[in-house]
Formats: structure tokens, C-alpha cells, sequence
């Protein structure tokens, strides 16, 4: 089983936190389809800029593939989709311990449930 690293734009990731998202991740790219295969892990980071300009990445989510597909023509999110076994499944929050500039405090990845 193979690990892949994928980039996810925060404002998506926020929406898929806050509005409850479904484990599955949308793309144009056609190699990520080729490059997995069912019980492959998804690994996916966003970046949260800073006030002060500077900026982190993050883990945001896992995905074990259950499955793969194809987005109608024109959908806004993308081409293709990975679906996640909602099983095997986790989406992290980043939250700030202190305030949302770096120099003042510091983030974390922790699963939602906690």
C-alpha cells in the first residue's frame, strides 16, 4: 500500500470542516487516479498564512481510498475524485493555541472529535 502526499486549498478544507465533509478529495490532475489504488493513504496538507507573512503547512486529513471516479465535465472541485473509506478516515483541525499570528502562538493538527 502506497502513501501520497496531496496539496489542499485551506478555504476547502475549512468548508469540509465546518460544513462536514465526506472523506473524498477532488483534483484535475490525472496522475493521482494512475498513481493510487484501493487501500492506498491519502495524505493531505494545507497552509494557513500568517499575518506577519509567514506560513505553515499542516496535515489536515487521511483518506484511505475506497474507490476512484470521475466528476461530470465542468464541476468546480475537479476532473477526478479519490473517495475515502469512511472507516479509515480522519480529518485533523488546526487551531490556534494562542493567537493567529505565528510570533505569538502555535498551531496543532488534532483529530475533530477531540
Amino acid at each position: 500500500m502506497a502513501n501520497i502526499l496531496v496539496y489542499w486549498r485551506w478555504d476547502n478544507y475549512q468548508a469540509d470542516i465546518t460544513l462536514g465533509g465526506g472523506f473524498n478529495f477532488n483534483f484535475n490532475q490525472e496522475r493521482l487516479p494512475r498513481a493510487t489504488a484501493v487501500g492506498d493513504t491519502v495524505w493531505a496538507v494545507a497552509s494557513v498564512r500568517h499575518a506577519n507573512g509567514s506560513e505553515e503547512v499542516y496535515i489536515v486529513a487521511r483518506l484511505v481510498v475506497k474507490a476512484k471516479s470521475h466528476n461530470r465535465t465542468g464541476y468546480k472541485y475537479g476532473r477526478y475524485r479519490v473517495w475515502g473509506d469512511l472507516r479509515l478516515c480522519s480529518y485533523y483541525r488546526v487551531e490556534a493555541a494562542a493567537a493567529a499570528d505565528a510570533s505569538c502562538g502555535s498551531y496543532t493538527s488534532t483529530p475533530p472529535d477531540q
